[in-house]
This record gives structure tokens, C-alpha cells and sequence, in this order.
């Protein structure tokens, strides 16, 4: 019985994870519905019901797609008692500490764009690499235009990637 359970959670582990290239480059764009490994867990609160939840950074994502995730899904990951004790003791030290500081979602400057089929129903749609207002470049994630509320930096990105229109500079 004991060997069926690991086998059953074995095989809904093995689901859980991309195998097609087109997958595995979702979750690498961040773009993936799956929201993928946790980076970090944030904050903590108790349901109408008395359940705890956990609020995730994941992985390749920004703090945008941070999500509620019960308290048992966290412990079943192997790193998840140790994801637990680490937030208790951070917010020990620190208990009016702001769970994503509001810099962290706020667009500095858009890097890059790319074409492809992403999002809901895999339609062809741009997406831009974010570098976010307080958080090293490492942390850039690439987002859907409609995540992207910062007309002027896609503005600005533009301006920037359009090439000289001086016939001198056309050599």
C-alpha cells in the first residue's frame, strides 16, 4: 500500500512537470499556466476555515503572479518545512515588514521583446522581458503586454530599439 501512495505521488509529480520544448520555454518565459518550483514564501494567513496559506514567490516569475497556496501543498514539498520556518523567523524579526514592497511591482525599464505562441488557447502574442524597480536584472521576467501597465516603458523600449532614420548613419 505504502509503495502504490509513493508510485501514485511519484507519477502526479512526473505530470506536473513540462515535456514538450514549447512547455519547458513557457516556463522558462514565465508564461506557463503552471505556476512552477517556489522561490520564497512571503506571508502567512488563516482562512474563514481555519486553513493556513502561504503567499509564493515562484521561481522565474514576478512578485505579479504571487498566489495563496494552502499549507499542505507547501509541506509536501520536501523544502517546504524548511521555506516554513524560515518566514516564522523573518517575520519575528521583523513583523511590520511589507510582503512585497510596492517598487517590486512597478516596471523600471522593459530589456526585450519576443513574438510567440503563449498565453491562454497558444495564440501568437508579445511578450517583453521586465526589469523590475528595485530588484537586480537576475530577476527580470518576461510578461504579457497586458501585464504591463507602464505605457512609457514600452515607449521608452521602442524608441530605443528603433533604428536611425539620418541617411548618414545607413552607410
Amino acid at each position: 500500500e505504502e509503495e502504490e501512495g509513493e508510485a501514485a505521488a511519484a507519477a502526479a509529480a512526473a505530470a506536473k512537470q513540462p515535456t514538450s520544448l514549447s512547455d519547458r520555454k513557457l516556463l522558462n518565459l514565465g508564461l506557463s499556466a503552471s505556476p512552477g518550483q517556489v522561490e520564497k514564501l512571503l506571508t502567512t494567513r488563516t482562512t474563514d476555515e481555519g486553513d493556513t496559506e502561504y503567499l509564493v514567490k515562484w521561481k522565474g516569475r514576478s512578485f505579479l503572479h504571487a498566489s495563496w497556496v494552502g499549507e499542505a501543498e507547501i509541506l509536501a514539498d520536501r523544502a517546504g518545512a524548511v521555506r516554513v520556518k524560515k518566514l516564522e523567523a523573518r517575520m519575528l524579526l521583523s513583523p511590520d515588514e511589507e510582503p512585497i514592497e510596492p517598487q517590486s511591482l512597478e516596471v523600471e525599464r522593459v530589456v526585450a521583446e519576443s513574438y510567440g505562441p503563449y498565453g491562454p488557447g497558444r495564440k501568437q502574442s508579445r511578450v517583453f522581458l521586465v526589469k523590475w524597480r528595485g530588484q537586480p536584472y537576475a530577476s527580470c521576467t518576461w510578461e504579457q503586454g497586458s501585464n504591463i501597465d507602464d505605457d512609457d516603458a514600452v515607449a521608452r523600449f521602442e524608441a530605443r530599439e528603433k533604428p536611425p532614420t539620418d541617411k548618414r548613419l545607413r552607410k
